[in-house]
């Protein structure tokens, strides 16, 4: 049985498509066949080390005609170490023609070929594709960051767009440093009410591993952070019970 996880930054430059990558690479490491779907309505290049001539907009008239196949899909497909992705749009004008079932219909045939299907939903509710990546997702996680525009703006896209949508999931607390404290964290808990949450501890090595088109799994304290994010998914590494304020 495969299982579509969805992260969605509250806030663009959260960290939503590295946590992404990291996530589907942990997977992999468990001789699982994970897909890592980049459709943020980017290309979605910025840490994986490719450069290929296919894109989503590729199979863009297959999804419109409803035509799309497990051939046309599997024609686009990267592969990345352990991983396979399929890479994202590369026309950014065309983002606002893809509609919020495109992701279904390309999980639909496709996903009997995996155990996990990580999609990177990005963070714009205004378009389509963003809003069938979580519409198809089994879990959704939000990523934020202890910034309170970050947080803010979270909570007003919670209100009016995921919720109405009927959309939960589990935030993850990104780049996270003790001694900025928690008063960003405590004004989401007094407006959606309390949680658990993940936290990822920050790393001054973001701007490396872009350089590098590479995760930042070498450092100790952020797999820390995407360890939590796998045994929450898995159940394999923690056990303890957890309660999230948006499954309710």
């Amino acid at each position: 049985m495969c299982n579509i996880i969805s992260f969605f930054g509250g806030d663009t430059q959260v960290g939503t498509t590295m946590v992404s990558q990291s996530v589907a690479t942990c997977l992999s490491k468990n001789k699982k066949k994970v897909l890592l779907m980049l459709c943020s309505g980017n290309y979605g290049d910025d840490y994986l080390n490719f450069s290929a001539d296919h894109s989503l907009d590729d199979i863009k008239v297959n999804l419109s005609s409803n035509n799309i196949c497990k051939e046309d899909v599997d024609g686009i497909l990267i592969n990345q170490g352990d991983i396979k992705v399929l890479p994202g749009v590369k026309d950014i004008t065309r983002v606002k023609y893809y509609k919020e079932d495109d992701v279904g219909k390309i999980t639909s045939v496709i996903k009997g070929d995996y155990d996990y299907i990580i999609i990177d939903a990005g963070s714009n509710v205004n378009y389509g594709i963003n809003i069938s990546s979580l519409l198809e997702a089994d879990k959704v996680y939000f990523i934020v960051t202890q910034q309170e525009k970050s947080i803010r703006r979270f909570i007003n896209t919670y209100y009016k767009v995921l919720y109405p949508l009927n959309i939960m999931g589990k935030v993850i607390n990104n780049k996270y440093k003790e001694e900025y404290g928690n008063n960003s964290l405590l004004e989401l808990e007094e407006v959606i009410g309390r949680g658990d949450f993940i936290n990822i501890n920050y790393t001054s090595d973001s701007w490396i591993a872009e350089i590098k088109h590479s995760t930042l799994l070498n450092d100790g304290k952020y797999k820390s952070g995407i360890m939590e994010i796998i045994g929450d998914i898995t159940g394999d590494y923690f056990k303890k019970n957890r309660f999230s304020l948006f499954n309710r």
